[in-house]
């Protein structure tokens, strides 16, 4: 597959779902979405795709609030039946009647939940670095959700405006911001940060680009697992 990619622009009631397309969109060739994971954006699959078939078409999105795309309104919490909608609006756009899923970790997940909803136009689920759903049992979630809504309310209080780091710092942050990007390359981060950052607008810096509401996803329920089990054998 070759490197270079075509900047897609999928519009929403919100804003815009930005996307990078390799390969050609014929429909003798096969499609592929790649949904990326937890505070990622399309970049993680930039050194991947040009190592497959020439024989796929890959739309790598970047989830609301990650990436280029346009963050939900203010107010607005990032859950997974939110993101299960935007895919199914990402589908219905380019018309896709059968597709394949690509997702690495939480985009892993998103695409096991879209995949037991929609099993007649998903032929398949790639799963990278994904784990089984995690869902708190039916006593502990009440509590969860609470705390979660709790810090989500404080937070969408808080100066909306980023902070500006120099390149160098803006890698040493994300390296150190998570136990998931503590010991992956700099290459990588490169990588993510094309999408993940913009230049300030005095020119003198970068800053994160994805919202900072993505931190909080709230608690998936008990019965996302139950659906789970009963569409899909992995469970």
């Amino acid at each position: 597959m070759p490197k270079e990619f075509i900047e897609m622009k999928i519009p929403v009631p919100y804003g815009r779902i930005m996307a990078k397309a390799w390969g050609n969109s014929d429909s003798h060739c096969h499609k592929v979405l790649a949904i990326h994971g937890w505070q990622d954006n399309a970049g993680s699959f930039d050194t991947l795709v040009p190592l497959l078939p020439e024989s796929l078409y890959i739309l790598a999105v970047d989830l609301p609030g990650h990436g280029l795309s346009s963050h939900l309104p203010p107010g607005c919490p990032y859950t997974d039946i939110m993101f299960l909608i935007e895919v199914k609006r990402i589908v219905d756009y380019m018309e896709w009647n059968e597709f394949t899923i690509l997702g690495h970790s939480m985009g892993g997940m998103i695409g096991l939940l879209y995949s037991s909803l929609y099993p007649q136009s998903v032929t398949k689920v790639i799963l990278l670095d994904t784990i089984k759903s995690f869902c708190y049992p039916w006593d502990k979630w009440p509590q969860k959700v609470a705390d979660i809504t709790k810090v989500f309310v404080q937070m969408d209080q808080k100066n909306s405006i980023p902070p500006v780091y120099d390149h160098k710092t803006m890698i040493e942050r994300m390296k150190g911001s998570t136990a998931i990007y503590k010991d992956i390359n700099e290459e990588a981060i490169e990588c993510l940060l094309s999408r993940g950052s913009k230049v300030s607008s005095d020119g003198k810096g970068e800053y994160f680009s994805r919202d900072i509401r993505t931190k909080l996803i709230f608690a998936r329920p008990p019965f996302t697992k139950i659906l789970m089990k009963r569409r899909l054998s992995v469970f």
